[in-house]
């Protein structure tokens, strides 16, 4: 049995490799971002006056050298996502001119998060960049201005773009290899599914973190392709428009919560608590009977196993628009994130409800009193 001391260790080493292996991924980044770099291309991020250069983790001086990612600043690690292996350290700079303000959010499993929030939008092209890099290496940068967001691959080439309208997320066309677009499609579903956990952590009564999906090639008893259309951190009038319940299940979950600490919920486990909600929830639900907004119970059984929760059930909240859009409610009591198996069956579950819908827009819905 490891010592603390050599328990301490061990976990040097890994965040060691974990932060050596962001940085490196950065920097190929940054170097397709110089080879491709072309002022008068408004789809490749524009830089600034310092020549659009990123900062190394951390610096927050003129000549000041990055802190090792093994080691972050005093406020120790933290954890800032959710996931199994979702523990990490958040490191938070300023670059050099003032002009962008960085977080970067390292994971245990290796994947990682650089946010960046532009103060000179038109110097810049963009107002919010997230550069999101999986656990196999895989890099996107979701990049929005306003409303509209651009993602860019490893190369800095433009592989999608969308707006977020009244009617949720819409995609425009773009011209990409054959041969590129399965692996394309799947990894920009799981990095999108990655930065909407952690954008999810972060929702106020007044933002919210959405996902937008286009399900394409349902068939039944097979699993629907889940093509991603948007991703980010809306305005809740915004997310309002497009699904305008967002309220009503809000405040129904609050008062499920509510229902079940009034019925003696101090006896609880965690497991036996989120299950007596989502139950409570889904009988007011169920009650009003309507054909465009039920609560659905997830049939993930496996899964739910792997995850230790075989005895617990969970609730979908889902709203048709009635416009080819769905909106899920993803109702949570723990700490679990979205992973791109379970949006995979709320697709499924929502062309099953709906077959007309093709498009699905997710939100996190959680307790306001937890």
């Amino acid at each position: 049995m490891l010592t603390r001391s050599e328990f301490d260790a061990a976990r040097r080493i890994q965040r060691n490799h974990i932060g050596l292996g962001f940085e490196l991924s950065m920097l190929r980044f940054e170097l397709a971002l110089k080879a491709n770099f072309n002022p008068s291309q408004p789809r490749i991020p524009a830089g600034n006056p310092t020549g659009g250069r990123w900062t190394r983790v951390g610096v927050s001086g003129a000549q000041g050298e990055a802190p090792s990612p093994s080691s972050p600043p005093s406020g120790g690690p933290v954890s800032s996502a959710n996931g199994p292996d979702a523990d990490g350290w958040t490191i938070v700079g300023r670059r050099t001119d003032g002009v962008v303000r960085e977080e970067t959010v390292v994971h245990r499993d290796g994947s990682a998060i650089r946010a960046e929030v532009s103060a000179a939008p038109l110097t810049t092209g963009w107002n919010e960049r997230y550069t999101v890099i999986g656990t196999d290496g895989a890099i996107l940068t979701f990049q929005n201005r306003g409303l509209r967001q651009q993602v860019f691959d490893s190369n800095a080439g433009l592989v999608a773009e969308s707006a977020w309208t009244g009617q949720g997320a819409i995609a425009e066309p773009i011209v990409q290899p054959v041969f590129a677009l399965p692996a394309l499609i799947t990894a920009s579903a799981e990095l999108g599914l990655t930065l909407f956990t952690w954008l999810s952590t972060r929702n106020t009564p007044d933002r919210k973190a959405i996902i937008a999906f286009s399900a394409r090639e349902y068939r039944p008893g097979a699993a629907p392709s889940l093509a991603l259309d948007y991703v980010g951190a809306l305005d809740r009038e915004d997310v309002e428009e497009a699904c305008p319940r967002l309220g009503e299940v809000q405040a129904r979950t609050d008062d499920a919560v509510e229902t079940v600490r009034r019925r003696g919920a101090v006896d609880l486990s965690p497991t036996q608590f989120g299950t007596a909600v989502h139950v409570a929830l889904k009988r007011q639900i169920d009650q009003l009977a309507e054909a465009s907004f039920r609560a659905e119970v997830s049939v993930l059984k496996t899964i739910n196993e792997a995850y230790g929760l075989k005895d617990s059930i969970r609730v979908d909240v889902l709203e048709d628009v009635r416009n080819g859009t769905v909106c899920v409610y993803d109702i949570k009591t723990g700490k679990r994130g979205l992973g791109f198996n379970r949006a995979v069956e709320v697709a499924r579950k929502v062309a099953d409800a709906f077959g007309s819908a093709h498009r699905l827009i997710i939100i996190e819905i959680r307790p306001t009193n937890p």
